[in-house]
């Protein structure tokens, strides 16, 4: 499940947004450990969801993407990033991901594409019961559980 970084993110379908990991399309859910996790895979891939469209990560792996990311941002990047953590939620459940790998949690991207699908990754990955979780649309982040 987590043998190639590098393969598992060669397969996903985003581009980075100002230097900031924005996984556009994608549904981001965030368990405390690797079961819950496994099962929402299992669940998904039964549903009828192609391997290629599900990434797991384990919170290291997003720490990496994350200073991979940040070290490779422009002047420009950096600026939109300065002048959005003022203005943006998206920053502060950017910063609320980092706090979760932080603490080793496991991460769940999921290729939606449009709402109705990323409604339906919800619906399935919801009864792992999820740390947090959030679908990323093309101009803001839909946050689908309580998490604060």
């Amino acid at each position: 499940m987590f043998d190639d970084l590098e393969e598992r993110l060669a397969k996903m379908k985003f581009e980075s947004k100002h230097g900031v990991f924005y996984p556009k399309g994608y549904v981001d859910a965030i368990f405390e450990d690797r079961e819950s996790l496994e099962k929402a895979v299992k669940l998904l891939s039964t549903a009828g969801w192609s391997s290629e469209d599900i990434v797991p990560l384990q919170g290291d792996e997003v720490l990496k993407i994350h200073k991979e990311t940040v070290e490779n941002r422009s002047v420009w990047d950096q600026f939109i990033v300065e002048a959005r953590s003022f203005m943006g939620a998206d920053y502060k459940f950017m910063q609320k991901n980092l706090e979760h790998a932080e603490a080793g949690h496991y991460f769940l991207l999921v290729y939606a594409g449009d709402d109705e699908k990323a409604e339906e990754i919800r619906d399935i990955v919801q009864t792992c019961e999820p740390t947090a979780m959030y679908s990323y649309g093309p101009l803001y982040i839909v946050k689908y559980n309580t998490e604060a």
